[in-house]
Formats: structure tokens, C-alpha cells, sequence
């Protein structure tokens, strides 16, 4: 029977050790007020929408970044090629300020798009391989990056990745080939300097698009 009471004194007195230790706990910097001080004395820092960490570190003084699908990184699982990561593994993030510092060519707040080249020479618009496939009467809305990549939607007279060229005019053959139907510049008779926009016409046509024979052969 003593020995029952001996055990019985143990146990509430370990009991109250342990509430006593989690009252008095002291978790480094008391979490910084970002998280909650348990066993221990370790931090279990605030969570941020989507069940991902608000903050960071021993004490939870080092804010997160915003989080996207990454560009590449090693797979996680079956299908799973592009797991969420801070700024989409493409950039840096700031601990203090939580706001990534994008790689070159990537932008957003979470770094999760491309930037269009030369910001189309402001003669064109920036969209979406989605945007750019509906503009184009067709779709690409499956694929994981089908609002990550961007390209320009050039204004009418110009063309280039970064629609910086101007385009020449062009219209039928004169000689009855390939003309601008089929994409050809200065009506097939001639090459188009993308500087000026003006059609230097190879021997024997003239004309603002080459649309005129002078020497029959």
C-alpha cells in the first residue's frame, strides 16, 4: 500500500512539473508575437492562408515570401514536377520585408511570370500563352504554365519578339510566285529592312512593295 502512495505522489508531482514548465516556459524572444511558445520552450510560429508559414526561424522573426508553382525544382511525386515554392524558385526572398527579389526575366509577387522582352518597345501588349492562344482562335488552358509564360501581341505594322520591327508593305507577285499571302515580304520581289520599314526591291521592280516590273527578262 506505501509503495502504491509513493507511486501515486510521483505521478501528480511529474503532472505538475510539466504544467509548471509549459506556464513557465521561455521560448527565445517569446516568438517574436508571430507564434505560440509550447514544450520545451520551441516556437510553433503563426501559419499564413493556405496552411503555409507566416514566419520563420527558431524565434519566428523571419517572414516568408509569397509562394508559387515552381519553375523547376526536383519532383515531389507522380505528376508533381512543380511544387509550391517561395517566390516560385526564382527569385530571393527578403526576411524582413517578405517580398521575393526576383531573378532577371521573372516578375510578380511571387515571381510566378515571365516578363515580355523590351516590354514589346511599346508597340504591342504583354499576355498569356492563354490570352495569346484565344486572340489566335484556339486554346491552351491544361498546361501548368499556360498564365506563367507571356509573350506581345504586336500593334498592326510592326512584328519581332519584342515587336520592335517594322513591317514592309506587300501584296501579290507580279510574277504570279509567292507574294503576302504566303508571308512573303515586299510581295516576294524584294527584302524589307525592319528599321525603316521600307522594301529594297531586287533588280527589275519597283514600287513601295515591288509590285512593279520594269525590265522583262
Amino acid at each position: 500500500k506505501y509503495s502504491q502512495q509513493l507511486a501515486m505522489m510521483r505521478l501528480v508531482f511529474l503532472v505538475l512539473a510539466a504544467f509548471v514548465s509549459t506556464a513557465n516556459a521561455a521560448c527565445p524572444n517569446a516568438c517574436s508575437g508571430h507564434g505560440s511558445c509550447g514544450m520545451n520552450d520551441k516556437c510553433t510560429c503563426h501559419l499564413a492562408p493556405g496552411d503555409v508559414p507566416a514566419w520563420i526561424g527558431h524565434d519566428c522573426s523571419l517572414r516568408t515570401c509569397p509562394y508559387g508553382d515552381a519553375w523547376a525544382t526536383e519532383p515531389v511525386g507522380a505528376n508533381k514536377s512543380h511544387p509550391s515554392m517561395e517566390c516560385s524558385n526564382k527569385g530571393t526572398c527578403n526576411r524582413e520585408t517578405g517580398e521575393c527579389n526576383c531573378f532577371s526575366n521573372y516578375d510578380g509577387m511571387a515571381c510566378e511570370r515571365t516578363l515580355c522582352p523590351n516590354d514589346c518597345s511599346g508597340k504591342g501588349v504583354c499576355l498569356t500563352q492563354k490570352a495569346l492562344a484565344i486572340d489566335a482562335a484556339t486554346t491552351y488552358e491544361t498546361p501548368w504554365d499556360a498564365e506563367k509564360h507571356v509573350g506581345c501581341k504586336c500593334d498592326i505594322g510592326y512584328r519581332g519578339p519584342d515587336c520592335s520591327q517594322k513591317e514592309c508593305p506587300s501584296g501579290g507577285d507580279v510574277m504570279g510566285g509567292d507574294g503576302a499571302s504566303e508571308g512573303r515580304d515586299c510581295s516576294g520581289r524584294g527584302l524589307c529592312d525592319y528599321n525603316t520599314g521600307l522594301c529594297d526591291c531586287f533588280t527589275g521592280y519597283m514600287g513601295n512593295r515591288c509590285q512593279y516590273q520594269t525590265v522583262l527578262a
